[in-house]
C-alpha cells in the first residue's frame, strides 16, 4: 500500500466514525465508476440536515488532525490531511454546495476504489448530475471528459437518476436545470458543448 492509498484508507475510517452517511465524489469516484483521472485531491459529500450538523462534522474532523485550509459559506469545508508524509493532500467535505449532497451520499454503494479498499461511491447517475453542473464553471474542461466518460458506461435507469438529481439540483436553486440538461444532452448526443441558443437565458 502506498501513502496515497494508506492515506485514503485512513480519510474513510475517520468519516465512517462521524457516523453520517457519505460518499466520494469528484475524480476518485469517477475512476471507480468510469475512467482513472490523477488527483491529489478527495472530494466527500457528507448528509447533514443543517448548518450545526455541518459545524459538528467540521468540529469532528479538525479533532481528529484535519487541518483547516478553507471555507465557502459553509457550503463546503476543505482541509489537509493530518501532518505526515501525505501532509497537503486535500480532503474537500461539501455539505450543501450542489444541493443534493444528502440523497448523493444515501444512494452511495460501498464498492472497490483501490485493490482491498472499499467505499462509499456516489452512484453513476448523481455522478452525471454533478458534473453536469460542474462543467458549467470556467476551466472545467475535465469535467467535461469526466461526464463522457460517465455517460459512455450509463444505464437507462443511470440516466433517470442522472435527470433526477439535474432536476432537484434546479428546484432547490443551485443551478439552472435546463441548463444542466442541455450539458447532459450535448455529451450524450456526441457534442463538446451545448450550443448557445439551447439553454434559457
Amino acid at each position: 500500500m502506498n501513502r496515497f492509498e494508506a492515506a485514503l484508507e485512513d480519510i474513510g475510517r475517520n468519516i465512517d466514525a462521524l457516523g453520517r452517511p457519505w460518499a466520494l465524489v469528484g475524480a476518485l469516484a469517477v475512476a471507480a465508476r468510469a475512467e482513472a483521472r490523477a488527483t491529489l485531491d478527495v472530494d466527500v459529500a457528507i448528509a447533514v440536515e443543517n448548518h450545526q450538523q455541518a459545524s459538528e462534522v467540521v468540529s469532528s474532523l479538525r479533532d481528529m488532525g484535519y487541518r483547516w485550509h478553507s471555507d465557502f459559506g459553509g457550503l463546503m469545508t476543505s482541509f489537509l490531511v493530518p501532518e505526515g508524509p501525505d501532509a497537503g493532500l486535500r480532503l474537500d467535505v461539501l455539505f450543501s454546495l450542489t444541493g443534493i449532497e444528502a440523497e448523493v451520499a444515501k444512494r452511495a454503494e460501498r464498492i472497490e476504489v483501490l485493490p482491498g479498499l472499499e467505499l462509499p461511491v456516489a452512484s453513476l447517475g448523481d455522478l452525471i448530475a454533478l458534473k453536469a453542473l460542474g462543467a458549467g464553471e470556467p476551466g472545467r474542461e475535465h469535467d467535461w471528459r469526466d461526464l463522457r466518460a460517465l455517460t459512455a458506461r450509463s444505464s437507462s435507469k443511470d440516466l433517470v437518476i442522472a435527470h433526477s438529481a439535474i432536476a432537484l439540483i434546479g428546484t432547490r436553486g443551485h443551478a439552472s436545470a435546463s441548463e444542466l440538461e442541455a450539458r447532459l444532452a450535448a455529451v450524450l448526443e456526441g457534442r463538446e458543448t451545448p450550443p448557445k441558443n439551447s439553454t434559457e437565458p
